[in-house]
């Protein structure tokens, strides 16, 4: 009997798991969780798949040089950027209103 409810517990707990994983996901591809370019932190930068520290420094310090970013395609004049890391800030990056 106890592992009849483990069983039914673990799927439960299972379920529940996989409807957060897919509401994140949705609501990613909906565009509502990208993160703004213009003020985000070094931390929240750092939340982004494949960036490290340094770039994400990188972005802020040039943030704080040069102004707000215009586009997200400003961020390939910061150090460190290229094609490919370009390709996966998109998908989490948006630019607010300067």
């Amino acid at each position: 009997m106890k592992r009849i409810a483990l069983g039914l517990l673990s799927i439960g707990l299972f379920a529940i798991a996989m409807l957060g994983v897919s509401s994140v996901v949705f609501a990613e591809e909906a565009g509502m969780a990208k993160l703004d370019v213009n003020t985000a932190t070094v931390e929240e930068l750092q939340a982004i798949p494949d960036m490290d520290m340094e770039l994400a420094q990188n972005i802020v310090a040039y943030r704080n040089i040069n102004g707000p970013f215009a586009s997200i395609d400003d961020l390939m004049k910061v150090k460190g950027m290229d094609e490919t890391k370009m390709e996966l800030c998109r998908m989490h990056l948006t630019v607010g209103a300067p």
